[in-house]
């Protein structure tokens, strides 16, 4: 039984986002997989999928070049908020800030690095603050703002 209450409110969620701007970045892509939210997702180039097909990095220029399409964020128009279903259209964000669960220590106002190759547990499209014997590579265009452990909430921003 709880015995003691807090007034205030939770820092974060995983996946939260907290500043968007939603009619020009964020955009609706189609995932050819089922993904989690809070992962970044980079187009599917494959010859025949629709133009907004996405995919979760499989290589270090997907992450950094022009196929990079952002980050799922939580939907709380979804009943029970689990992972996206292949196929359905998700939203992922290009601009703004959202709270991530980070796999490792982050330090505010350095650029972290997103997995590309699942490792231990850990998923693809997740950030870490280093390569993970290149499993990892850094994207210069997303930003840890707040300081996290191993395991917890840092609020990321990104600006694709």
């Amino acid at each position: 039984m709880q015995t003691s209450y807090s007034e205030l409110a939770p820092t974060g969620r995983h996946g939260l986002l907290t500043e968007g701007f939603y009619d020009r970045y964020i955009d609706t892509v189609i995932p050819q997989t089922i993904v989690k939210v809070g992962r970044f997702l980079v187009a599917d180039t494959t010859v025949g999928k629709v133009r907004n097909a996405a995919m979760l990095p499989a290589a270090t220029g997907e992450v950094t070049g022009p196929r990079a399409m952002g980050f799922t964020f939580e939907d709380f128009t979804r009943e029970g908020n689990v992972d996206y279903p292949a196929f359905r259209p998700i939203g992922v964000v290009r601009r703004g800030r959202l709270w991530l669960t980070s796999e490792t220590a982050q330090t505010r106002w350095t650029n972290p690095f997103i997995r590309f190759t699942a490792n231990g547990g850990n998923d693809v499209g997740g950030i870490r603050n280093d390569a993970d014997t290149a499993r990892a590579v850094q994207n210069t265009k997303v930003l840890v703002l707040t300081d996290c452990a191993a395991g917890e909430l840092c609020l990321v921003e990104i600006n694709l």
